[in-house]
């Protein structure tokens, strides 16, 4: 299982992250979607909190 409890990414000034809350339970296959350019951009910040723990 991977969880995530409020978790705020920042470059600078600029919030890519902010209070993410999420759970993928074990054995779960997980993507992520962006309906925007806004919220696509938000992946990159999200991969990158996941790869350093």
């Amino acid at each position: 299982m991977i969880e995530f409890k409020g978790v705020t990414k920042k470059y600078d000034n600029v919030i890519a992250l902010n209070n993410l809350n999420l759970v993928i339970p074990a054995g779960k296959i997980f993507g992520f979607l962006a309906a925007d350019r806004i919220n696509m951009l938000a992946k990159g910040p999200l991969m990158s909190v996941c790869t350093i723990f």
